[in-house]
């Protein structure tokens, strides 16, 4: 996708840097999505978002990512909200459930908060994979500009 957008380029709009974006990030494999979530500001404003038009709520875990939509469409009243985080495969069941949680709930806000919800938190089955996908994030921001223009 990174292809189809030119770069400084949202033709639909005559002031693209006056979109707000919103971004939730999961504290939770820090190192990896503190990753996701630069990959994926950097682009945003290479789309020419402005960086000050780009909030940030950072909660524990992806499973705090879905409350933290309502907050941020509350708080901030942006075009889109971009969620992030890693839920990494473990021992236990935890990965299922939480992975079947969060995608339920943002699948259901994406379609009842009246703003695009990009789903960006990653499902992988090791460390190396969840790296691998680090690079998502620039698919994250031109969705995101995408889902903003319907």
């Amino acid at each position: 996708m990174s292809e189809s957008i030119p770069e400084n380029s949202i033709p639909f709009l005559k002031k693209p840097n006056k979109i707000k974006v919103s971004i939730i990030s999961s504290k939770f494999n820090e190192n990896i999505v503190t990753e996701l979530l630069d990959t994926t500001e950097i682009r945003l404003i290479e789309l020419g978002v402005a960086k000050e038009n780009i909030s940030k709520i950072f909660v524990p875990g992806a499973f705090e990512i879905p409350f933290a939509v309502i907050k941020a469409k509350e708080k901030f009243n942006p075009h889109s909200i971009i969620c992030l985080g890693a839920i990494i495969r473990g021992q236990t069941t935890h990965y299922d459930l939480i992975s079947k949680s969060v995608f339920s709930s943002l699948s259901y806000l994406n379609t009842s908060i009246s703003i695009p919800v990009i789903n960006g938190v990653i499902t992988t089955e090791n460390i190396t994979q969840a790296e691998e996908r680090i690079s998502n994030g620039n698919y994250y921001a031109e969705s995101c500009i995408e889902m903003i223009k319907l």
